[in-house]
């Protein structure tokens, strides 16, 4: 039988179990008498870090109601911010909510008197606290916190100290589980050969690879994964490291993986590169796929680290930042067995990062970087070293990975030696340049047959540039449009058989 009232029936339980408490029944019937403390406006903050494991309403849920607690018989909420998927260890300027709440603070307009929290490990990091209580106190905003049962009186020595304390505790809990999950995982992966997260590297697909070894895992369904190679472009990267071997350049197999059209990783997987366009291959991704350890068969991990640091000094208010770096080689996490089918052998990948350019050890230096321009085309001319001279040029966004199937309009060279030929003819000598660069916007646009000077946007110098010596004859293209590429690569399918 369903009792009467449907929903107003709970409402009604509600009402008379508080009426059931002799305070609030007092205060229910005695509105007018109620002290001008009660009367204080709380906004109230929380957060929670992760939305993967985490869900919002609960974790909100049970900060509203510590900070309901604490604010008993002294007021209300009457707005409430509250940060989903954000660390603590990111300061409040960083933080949606939290930047809201700070900016209502200094609102003269603001609807609220107090700001309450429903833990202090929720809300700071560090000295957080101790670095916004001047702006809080300056906008006459108190902060009330359930560790010490009341708002914060920063002049007090014992609240002082609690602070510090609560933010020593609140930065080693972070950093405990960061410690904790990076020695499991290290462990996994060395022990186990276990799949530890991210996207398969191009070439292998994520299959089913049994039950998870956790019981408790186990029973909620969940799956251990491995790779499996991807009958598409497995080929692509075998292919890949048998040119590598016989001495292609990176430039010469990006050029022919998008002669033959094959597709690159953002064009394969569209769904996971959504921030790709997808229209070729280029040098970054061919270098990137040739210096994967895990095409041996092996599962590697941490070949990148988060740095963690302070974006200014320790604890300070705007936050920490969170930098990806590479880690060093002997710095890698590599699995004592060979876990998924190779894609190239161990001796081939090694052979393959042994071979390299041959580097040029001379250190070029230019003065006039940044001042050219591109008549033709409109892009900066990039610094270029010619005829041990420093000189720029403009190859109009060709790049060595790409076939120059046609070319319209021939690149464009200036050297810093002709320049200041040219600038003398405006009155400018190199000693006055650093002065006119500080104070102007100078800008020399330039073309096969005429430089123009530019400063402020108006013309100063339109005229030739002074010849010293003949420009150096440019080479013509390895490849032209008449020869099909496949006479001049060899083929994906054709490799290994």
């Amino acid at each position: 039988m369903e009792p009467s009232g449907g929903d107003g029936g709970r409402d009604l339980l509600r009402t008379w179990v508080s009426r059931k408490d002799h305070k609030a029944s007092w205060q229910h019937r005695h509105p007018d008498a109620l002290s001008p403390m009660y009367r204080i406006r709380f906004a109230f903050y929380g957060r929670m870090s992760t939305d993967r494991f985490q869900d919002f309403e609960s974790s909100a849920g049970w900060q509203r109601a510590m900070a309901v607690d604490l604010i008993a018989g002294h007021g209300i909420i009457v707005v409430e911010f509250v940060d989903r998927g954000f660390t603590r260890s990111r300061g409040w300027k960083s933080r949606p909510e939290a930047a809201k709440l700070l900016a209502a603070v200094m609102s003269p307009d603001r609807s609220f008197d107090a700001v309450v929290v429903g833990e202090f490990e929720r809300a700071f990091y560090g000295d957080q606290l101790l670095e916004l209580m001047p702006i809080f106190q300056a906008h006459g905003v108190a902060v009330w916190l359930p560790e010490l049962g009341g708002p914060v009186n920063i002049q007090d020595p014992v609240h002082a100290s609690l602070l510090k304390l609560l933010g020593v505790h609140s930065k080693r809990e972070v950093q405990r589980a960061r410690f904790r999950v990076k020695a499991a995982m290290q462990a996994q992966v060395i022990e186990q050969g276990r799949t530890v997260g991210g996207r398969p590297p191009y070439g292998y697909l994520i299959v089913d690879a049994g039950p998870h070894p956790n019981k408790a895992h186990a029973r909620w369904g969940r799956r251990l994964h491995r790779y499996a190679p991807d009958p598409v472009t497995a080929p692509t990267v075998s292919w890949m490291f048998a040119q590598r071997l016989a001495g292609w350049s990176m430039a010469a197999i990006t050029v022919s993986l998008n002669e033959q059209g094959a597709a690159c990783p953002s064009a394969h997987d569209p769904q996971r590169n959504p921030h790709r366009t997808g229209a070729g291959w280029t040098l970054r991704t061919v270098a990137s796929i040739l210096a994967n350890p895990r095409y041996t068969g092996r599962q590697v991990w941490n070949r990148q680290h988060t740095d963690h640091g302070s974006l200014d000094r320790a604890d300070d208010p705007l936050g920490h930042a969170e930098v990806s770096r590479w880690s060093k080689v002997n710095q890698w996490t590599i699995s004592n067995d060979v876990v998924h089918e190779p894609l190239v052998s161990e001796a081939d990948f090694i052979a393959a990062q042994d071979m390299h350019a041959t580097a040029n050890a001379a250190v070029h230096e230019f003065a006039m970087t940044g001042l050219f321009g591109c008549e033709p085309c409109g892009r900066k001319l990039e610094p270029h070293w010619s005829r041990c001279r420093p000189a720029h040029r403009c190859r109009h966004g060709r790049t060595s990975s790409r076939t120059r199937w046609q070319r319209p309009i021939k690149n464009v060279y200036a050297r810093e030696d002709q320049a200041m030929a040219f600038l003398e003819q405006a009155g400018i000598t190199p000693v006055e340049l650093v002065t006119i660069l500080e104070a102007h916007q100078l800008i020399i646009w330039c073309d096969h047959h005429t430089w123009r000077l530019e400063i402020d946007g108006n013309v100063v110098v339109k005229n030739d540039p002074p010849r010293m010596s003949p420009i150096p004859k440019q080479r013509t293209p390895r490849q032209t449009a008449k020869t099909p590429p496949g006479d001049r690569v060899a083929s994906i399918e054709t490799v290994g058989q």
